[in-house]
């Protein structure tokens, strides 16, 4: 009967620790300063050096590609062919279309297979 309060004060001040690390990492951890100045927003944002960390998991849905967001969220990209462009729908609403400006040859729209191949039966 000792052993359950012991196990239950260790547990509760070990998800204390946890959730205080990771209240330290998600608030208060360093961050790369984020650039407002004109001069280097006008540019050709080469300067930036800051990289956002995403996550997202990608679906072929009938000949359409849906990026979701952090691997379980509602579609936030659709990515799919229309003739010679490129589509990409954002979940705001606004549509991106490229052009194709060249085409793979045909020897290498199948990639070769990299590294050991291991045979189990």
């Amino acid at each position: 009967m000792k052993t359950l309060p012991k196990f239950a004060i260790r547990f509760v001040i070990g998800t204390g620790l946890f959730v205080a690390a990771a209240f330290y990492l998600l608030f208060l951890s360093a961050r790369p300063p984020l650039s407002i100045d004109p001069a280097t927003l006008a540019g050709d944002g080469s300067t930036i050096k800051y990289c956002p960390r995403t996550s997202a998991a990608m679906v072929w849905n009938n000949k359409v590609l849906d990026f979701h967001a952090f691997g379980w969220g509602p579609v936030v990209v659709q990515r799919y062919l229309d003739d010679n462009q490129l589509i990409w729908e954002y979940a705001d609403g606004s549509i991106t279309r490229m052009d194709r400006l060249c085409e793979l040859p045909e020897a290498h729209r199948i990639p070769t297979p990299r590294g050991r191949r291991f045979s189990l039966w």
